[in-house]
């Protein structure tokens, strides 16, 4: 088995939560997580709030086996247990949120995983399925008092798959 990780790198078809600067996508796609340096929020008179990105291209081969897809959320709140964030994506039309986890005041890994897409289960997931995948969080926060903010500063996928095996031609030339 093997793992191909992706990042946002565009807007989807959400953008709810409010950025810390710039672009929603461009807020949460950071390889490493820089914490309150950038991050998406939701207010809880705003709750919820769904975002979705695009992610960069897969660079699995398209005959791989894809075992899963898991979505991360790095995730916190700013009053504790008043706010959740799930992960969530969007694949072949149909938007599915994960379970929600109640935040902490720390930054924490929150995951999601799928092994079927969700708007078919009874198939398994393919290259196409990726290369149009949408990721990203659904959060919320209580209205008070005292009033909750959820953000979320990294949103990745990991897709687990097992290598396609590729024939070799050997070619044996004789001297005869």
């Amino acid at each position: 088995m093997a793992e191909w990780t992706g990042y946002p790198m565009g807007h989807g078809d959400r953008e709810e939560a409010t950025p810390s600067a710039g672009h929603n996508w461009d807020c949460v796609e950071e390889h490493s997580h820089d914490g309150d340096g950038s991050y998406v929020g939701t207010v809880g008179m705003n709750s919820p709030d769904e975002d979705l990105y695009t992610i960069d291209a897969p660079t699995f081969d398209q005959s791989d086996f894809i075992n899963s897809v898991t979505v991360h959320v790095v995730s916190c709140g700013a009053v504790t247990s008043t706010e959740t964030a799930a992960p969530c994506l969007k694949e072949n039309g149909a938007d599915t949120v994960g379970t929600a986890n109640e935040l902490g005041t720390d930054y924490v890994d929150y995951s999601q995983t799928w092994t079927a897409p969700p708007s078919d289960p009874t198939r398994n997931w393919d290259y196409d399925d990726i290369v149009a995948l949408q990721i990203g969080v659904r959060q919320t926060a209580s209205t008070g008092p005292p009033v909750g903010f959820a953000k979320t500063t990294q949103v990745r996928v990991v897709v687990d798959f097992t290598p396609s095996i590729k024939p070799q031609v050997i070619i044996v030339t004789g001297d005869d």
